[in-house]
This record gives structure tokens, sequence and C-alpha cells, in this order.
């Protein structure tokens, strides 16, 4: 593997990482804000992340019961992190 090839390997790694640090911490704080209103499937998929805030989207859809696509994963997270920003801004005004 060439130096470059590395540098870049690191790099997607080190990026990857700090997403998913980021995503755990938005997820944690979701969960905990929204508490009982969070949807019991979307619930599940923010455990499974901070469960394994390590394992890329694809692998922690393939432990979802019943399996999920590496983009549902991320829909779900995303969407779970909107709606407690949502009530955040709601509340704020």
């Amino acid at each position: 593997m060439s130096a470059v090839t590395n540098n870049f390997r690191v790099a997607n790694e080190r990026r990857t990482a700090a997403a998913a640090e980021d995503m755990c911490a938005k997820v944690r704080h979701a969960l905990n804000l929204l508490g009982s209103q969070v949807p019991p499937r979307w619930a599940a998929v923010g455990r499974l992340r901070l469960e394994h805030p390590t394992l890329c989207l694809g692998s922690l859809g393939a432990m979802a019961d019943p399996p999920l696509s590496k983009n549902a994963v991320a829909s779900i997270l995303r969407r779970l992190a909107r709606r407690a920003e949502q009530l955040e801004a709601g509340c704020a005004q």
C-alpha cells in the first residue's frame, strides 16, 4: 500500500470515528430528551448505536430485529436527532 493510499485510509477512518462519536452524542441527547415519545423502532436503533459506537451503519442494521439497510439506519438516526432539535427549538420560542 502506498503512503498516499494509507494517508487517505487513515483520514477516512478518523472522519468516520468522529461522525460516529457525534451521532452517539446526538442520539444519547435525543433519547434522554424525548423519553417515551421516541418510537420503539427508533429507540432500538438508537440504543444499538450507543451500544456499538464503532460499528458501521451496515453492521448496526444487520443487528437490528428485523434487519435494516444501512440507509434505513442512517435515516432513523437522523430523524431521531432532528426530532430532538425540533423539540428544543419549540421550547426556545
